[in-house]
């Protein structure tokens, strides 16, 4: 490697003008565990860890086996200090030695099939893409063969059609590079010729892969059919054809995927433009129309961050809400709550609660079963106050709006019949978000 550095030389005295290549180790670095999974692996054999303990645990455990001075890697995770037992370790749960032996040779087994570091931090493009740009080569190390290439394509990295010590990103700027080769293709050989530049996508909805345009010159991308008449004469208000995709799935079927055919030749069509065009950056649907902004990890992290920071609501809509749509939710969480169905008994309690919502709501009673008399036990109180709050994130991912009301203890019971022994905590409220 040209611009190599002698030992002893520090981070800061080397110069970025010696680089030529830049080295990433995938795991670690481009890709992290799926800790969903590994935890669903420590569950089979009894050891509850939350996905969240375990990401949390990753670099405090790397800390300690650093300090402690192993070298272990994800090959030598079944041994007794091995990765996954240093992270477990770092988390401060309980757990059984064998058990996690066990669960270590699950885990060492799935690793090698389906590979466990598929995880990839959102700004890992981003971070490729702008070390290309500065003139950088980049070579990914990985000790694993298994779907690393499958994994690192979502960052547009292709391992495919290419030595298998190489990798290729996609260009930089996909419609600057059709300009620049449809100009000289023009200058050197005189052809007025139209450029696609394709890639393989895969589709949300459907099973199999398609080239699709990622860059375009000459040609415009979509051909845009809204307010013209079909032939039953009805208007069209849709209809955006997305010509240059489906020109690059009619020259995949000649040029294939394992043939060595770089090019394909399109020949008869009308649509040619004197000028560049938009370019295929015309085909990104902006945030707004997005429907798949967000990976899989990142909606889960962002429902989990909505369902933690749920506020109450202050009005709900004039329509009243399914009562079956909070029976679902109520056994979902495993609430034995009481249910306030009466409408003439929850119009009471509802015209007794000052900070009731406006608008029509069911009504829940969250409480305890203090049968036994005496002062209410707290941890009791306490999960009671949890299982509401898990009521709530189930009633708001079915749509539904809520607020957790404090209630006078003696004024529901006066107005609501309840089981002998149960002691109301409060009053949620539900209804449909909109008042």
């Amino acid at each position: 490697m040209g611009g190599a550095v002698s030992g002893g030389a520090s981070a800061e005295s080397i110069d970025p003008a010696r680089i030529e290549v830049v080295f990433l180790d995938a795991g670690g670095v481009l890709l992290y565990p799926d800790w969903e999974r590994v935890s669903r692996i420590l569950a089979r054999y009894g050891i509850t860890a939350t996905s969240a303990q375990l990401a949390e645990a990753e670099f405090p455990a790397k800390r300690r086996m650093d300090d402690a001075g192993f070298a272990t890697t994800t090959g030598d995770i079944t041994e007794p200090d091995g990765y996954l037992g240093w992270v477990v370790k770092a988390t401060g749960i309980a757990f059984d030695d064998p058990a996690l032996h066990r669960a270590a040779e699950e885990f060492e087994s799935t690793h090698a099939s389906d590979n466990l570091w598929s995880d990839m931090p959102e700004e890992v493009p981003g971070a490729l893409e702008r070390l290309k740009g500065a003139g950088y080569r980049l070579a990914v190390l990985s000790n694993t063969e298994s779907n690393l290439r499958d994994r690192i394509a979502a960052a547009g990295i292709d391992a495919s059609n290419v030595e298998r010590s190489r990798l290729v990103l996609l260009p930089a700027d996909p419609d600057a590079s059709a300009r620049s080769l449809r100009a000289a293709l023009r200058q050197r050989y005189g052809l007025d010729v139209a450029v696609i530049i394709t890639d393989t996508m895969g589709r949300p909805w459907r099973l199999g892969l398609v080239d699709t345009a990622i860059g375009a010159a000459g040609i415009e991308a979509l051909a845009d059919y809204r307010g013209a008449l079909d032939a039953y004469g009805n208007e069209l208000h849709l209809t955006q054809m997305a010509v240059i995709d489906e020109l690059a799935g009619a020259a995949e079927l000649v040029k294939g995927k394992c043939d060595q055919v770089p090019v394909a030749v399109v020949r008869g069509l009308p649509r040619l433009s004197d000028v560049d065009g938009s370019g295929a950056v015309a085909l990104v649907r902006d945030a707004e129309q997005d429907m798949f902004s967000l990976g899989t990890a990142e909606a889960r992290a962002l429902g989990r961050h909505d369902a933690a920071t749920l506020a109450d609501a202050t009005g709900f809509a004039e329509r009243m809400v399914d009562p079956e749509v909070v029976g679902r939710a109520l056994a979902a969480v495993g609430a034995a709550f009481v249910r306030v169905t009466d409408a003439g008994v929850r119009d009471k309690l509802c015209a007794a609660l000052p900070t009731m919502p406006a608008g029509p709501a069911e009504v829940v009673v969250p409480g305890l079963d203090n049968r036994s008399g005496g002062d209410p036990d707290r941890w009791a109180g306490a999960q009671v106050g949890a299982t509401v709050h898990r009521l709530r994130a189930e009633l708001a991912a079915a749509g539904l709006a809520t607020a957790w009301l404090r209630a006078d203890p003696d004024t529901v019971a006066d107005i609501v019949a309840l089981p002998d022994g149960y002691a109301p905590l409060g009053v949620l409220a539900v209804g449909i978000a909109g008042g």
